[in-house]
């Protein structure tokens, strides 16, 4: 039947109920049924109305796939941009939105009814064109159906076999520009380039291979001029009765008008994002009309919004893509088509003569004025002589619709204002109150102590979160603020909290009127979390207990002490070990100078320093001396000042060193007694065996030349006892840092010179903590290989990086060194007087290698001697 329509819809209840227009109407509820519908009866359109739990834009692809021709009207309660783009890339022919456009929804489905198929032989020849693929070869087009397949729109043809067209109609030859007699005869590559063709040759293969007959698929056809024409085709096998491949038969759609309507709603989708960044009206507008300019390409775009003094609608942002617009007029509302499509906050166009000239651009074609809610109105004009079709509409629709939210946000945003002023002068938890005892604002963290979202709290009754009873208590300081009637009274009390897990906490609460010339705009409550501040309490006692335990305990001697304005220090505290160590209970020295207890006369200077370094807040270690309760005693002290409460405090920690010192007195006394006697007497001995060497003959000298050397050695053994004392006691090497390999090197080099060693050598270029004591530990391996290996020996001298240290190993071929003595040197056995190793060379290296924060070990010798490593500490950047 002639102009029958397709209405499908969402289930009852949902959505329009019925179409009143001068066509009969068909319904389906579901996409299956609409597919159906479609083969029970010719349709001249379809409307697929967009609902919640109905059809969308999957329904617009299932019926497109159907039938590649009858126009798809998509619709949806407001207007939505991704919905519309949905559907029309699935296949609609317009988006329309009820709600917003002027025109109703018959009066679009009438417009595509008169645009499409003029009879029911419009449908008949269509079906034809299906019905092709069951005839043994394509015939040639029956006159019957000729005159139907030239009043499609749509570009029909028919393909033998080997691809050459067969027919054509007269809307593909204006979709070509090739007339009929060009294409007949002619294969379908004259009207695509070569990536078409490979993709309908990929078609047509799908098609032969599969069991479908028939399939859609967008595709560029090459006009005569070489321009690409975007369309969609729809093409069917043709088969014989034998089912053999004799031919093909197509429908082919100019989608250009279809991907033009994608692009500028994609572009207008961009462009909008841009309204939720404005942060002002001004901005709003501004970007209202280089949305709509961007995506509609017309003339004239201007933004009126009403300005509430005045009443009149105002021109805020303007643009144009001719000559000058000049200023435009307000209008007052109910005046011109701005005025009169704000009034009735519906969208009116007007066409030719009833549109106002404006200035350079002159008389336009057509023009559209949509209400911005009740903010304003945009107002579109265009003097291209096709006007502005439904398509403009819609977007312009869309365009508007999206900046009354940006407006509404802008002016939620403006009414925040005041109450981030109010929050920007605490520190806390803050919440308001309006004059209907709702709260309009809760901050973050007082939603987050109470356990709930903001916008759970926000509109409820503060009731919510308080515990019982305590309601009428808040109304009560409210009636007192109220009656004092100044807004910068506050009233403070404590109340009891409930949590969104039904926890009571305690807090305190401050508690004002809004400020506001109205009569009562409600209060602002500052909250103060008083559970949180036993907590703390709580945990610094804890804290506190852990350190009056760790200082009554710790065995070093502890005095804490306060500076006071003559630079002395007071004491405030002592633990056990100082009354121990010093005598002193706490009683006696607390509140006095610790000065005046445990300094010798002597040291009054040194400690003064002291002092001023503690009150300058500076840390000291330093060795000190003090008197005690038996006796003067040698400490390791350590300041540590703090500050408190505007005083400067200072902890002193006393290290008894006593014994240490002593012994490094009476090692030092004996040191250089026996130093400087064993010098003096190997002197003398050296002298009288050099007497006796030139007197004795035979075997006596023999003897004497013995004893000479062996005194020459044991006083060489002296001085150089005496030279390492000195390097070793010059500093920490800890405290600096050396190149390695180039030291390692120059060891190698002066060894080299002086015997013929072979020496291999392999240096990572690596720098590691130490100085040039380090050389000394080569120097000193190097002297162990000439005296036990020979000086003839074979040496391998290596330096690389492991994990987290330096490895130097200098092995050889000589005898080795013996377990005992490695043992000795390890630690792995006691030094006695019959296990303390052979000479000081090792002593040296392993010295030496700890002072640098390193560690020496031995290992089995590639070469078959010894082999000694020193572990060390590579150097870092800082």
């Amino acid at each position: 039947m002639e102009g029958t329509v397709l209405y499908v819809r969402g289930p009852a209840g949902d959505g329009r109920r019925t179409l009143d227009g001068e066509f009969e109407t068909v319904a389906a509820t579901a996409t299956g049924a609409a597919v159906e519908g479609l083969a029970d009866r010719p349709i001249g359109c379809v409307v697929v109305e967009h609902a919640s739990d109905g059809p969308g834009p999957d329904a617009v692809a299932a019926i497109r796939e159907r039938d590649a021709t009858v126009p798809i009207v998509f619709c949806s309660a407001e207007p939505d941009g991704e919905l519309a783009a949905a559907a029309t890339r699935a296949g609609a022919t317009e988006y329309y939105a009820p709600s917003a456009v002027g025109q109703s929804l018959e009066e679009r489905v009438q417009a595509r009814l008169d645009e499409h198929w003029t009879a029911a032989r419009t449908g008949d020849a269509t079906a034809s064109v299906d019905n092709w693929a069951s005839v043994a070869d394509p015939p040639p087009i029956d006159e019957r159906y000729r005159e139907a397949l030239e009043a499609i729109d749509d570009g029909v043809y028919v393909l033998d076999d080997e691809g050459r067209f067969t027919f054509v109609n007269e809307a593909l030859t204006e979709l070509t520009g090739y007339d009929e007699a060009e294409l007949l005869g002619e294969r379908t590559a004259m009207i695509k380039d070569e990536r078409t063709v490979a993709q309908a040759e990929r078609v047509q293969e799908s098609l032969r291979a599969s069991e479908d007959s028939e399939t859609t698929f967008e595709l560029d056809i090459l006009h005569r001029t070489g321009d690409p024409v975007p369309c969609e085709a729809h093409i069917s096998v043709v088969r014989n009765e034998d089912d053999e491949f004799v031919g093909k038969a197509g429908v082919v759609r100019d989608v250009s008008e279809r991907r033009d309507r994608e692009r500028r709603l994609s572009r207008l989708l961009d462009a909008s994002r841009t309204f939720q960044t404005a942060q002002s009206t001004e901005a709003v507008a501004e970007a209202v009309v280089e949305a709509t300019v961007d995506a509609l390409e017309h003339d004239l775009c201007i933004v009126r919004l009403y300005d509430g003094e005045t009443g009149q609608l105002a021109q805020v942002a303007r643009g144009n893509s001719g000559p000058s617009l000049g200023d435009r007029p307000s209008y007052e509302v109910g005046e011109g088509g701005p005025g009169r499509a704000f009034e009735t906050g519906e969208t009116r166009q007007l066409q030719g003569s009833d549109v106002e000239p404006v200035g350079d651009i002159g008389a336009f074609e057509d023009a559209i004025y949509v209400p911005l809610g009740e903010r304003g109105v945009v107002t579109v004009a265009t003097t291209n002589s096709e006007g502005l079709g439904p398509a403009d509409v819609s977007l312009a629709e869309f365009v508007a619709s999206t900046a009354v939210v940006a407006l509404e946000r802008v002016d939620r945003e403006v009414e925040l204002e005041r109450y981030r002023t109010v929050i920007e002068n605490v520190q806390d938890m803050v919440y308001v109150v309006d004059e209907d005892e709702r709260f309009s604002l809760v901050t973050d963290p007082l939603a987050d102590w109470l356990g709930y979202d903001r916008a759970d709290l926000v509109g409820s009754h503060p009731r919510t979160v308080l515990a019982p009873g305590e309601t009428e208590r808040f109304e009560s300081r409210i009636a007192d603020l109220w009656a004092v009637g100044d807004v910068a009274a506050g009233r403070r009390f404590e109340t009891e909290w409930v949590t969104a897990d039904g926890d009571h906490l305690p807090a305190e609460v401050e508690v004002s009127l809004f400020p506001t010339e109205a009569a009562y705009a409600g209060t602002v409550g500052v909250v103060r979390d008083l559970s949180e501040l036993v907590q703390t309490r709580e945990r610094l006692e804890t804290q506190r207990n852990r350190f009056s335990y760790l200082f009554d305990n710790l065995p070093d001697a502890v005095v804490e002490t306060t500076i006071d304005e003559d630079g002395r220090p007071i004491v405030g505290t002592v633990n056990d070990a100082f009354t121990e160590v010093f005598g002193y209970e706490s009683e006696t020295v607390v509140g006095e100078s610790l000065n005046d207890f445990i300094l010798p006369p002597e040291a009054q200077e040194e400690s003064r320093h002291i002092d001023e370094r503690a009150a300058d807040s500076e840390v000291t270690n330093r060795e000190v001396r003090r008197r005690t309760a038996d006796g003067f005693r040698d400490f390791l002290f350590r300041g540590v000042p703090y500050e408190l409460d505007g005083g400067t405090h200072a902890f002193g920690i006393y290290t008894d060193i006593t014994a240490q010192k002593e012994r490094e007195r009476r090692l030092e006394v004996l040191n250089r007694v026996l130093r400087h006697n064993l010098r003096n007497d190997l002197n003398v001995v050296l002298g009288y065996a050099e007497m006796l060497v030139d007197e004795l003959d035979d075997d006596l000298g023999s003897r004497a030349e013995a004893l000479r050397e062996k005194a020459a050695e044991l006083a060489a053994l002296s001085d150089r006892a005496r030279s390492l004392d000195r390097t070793m006691r010059s500093g920490s090497p800890r405290d600096a840092t050396v190149e390695l390999d180039g030291l390692v090197a120059d060891a190698v080099a002066e060894y080299e010179a002086e015997f013929p060693l072979d020496i291999e050598t392999d240096l990572a270029s690596v720098r590691v903590v130490g100085d040039n004591r380090l050389r000394v530990a080569v120097e000193e391996l190097l002297e162990n290989v000439v005296e036990h290996a020979g000086p003839d020996a074979s040496v391998r001298v290596e330096a690389e990086s492991a994990d987290r240290e330096v490895r130097l190993t200098v092995a050889d071929d000589g005898p080795g060194i013996p377990e005992d003595e490695r043992a000795v040197i390890t630690g792995s056995v006691d030094i006695t007087q019959f296990r303390h190793g052979t000479g000081l060379g090792l002593w040296v290296v392993k010295w030496v290698c700890e002072s640098c924060g390193g560690r020496l070990r031995f290992e089995e010798s590639g070469l078959g001697g010894a082999c000694v490593v020193l572990s060390l500490t590579p150097a870092t950047d800082d």
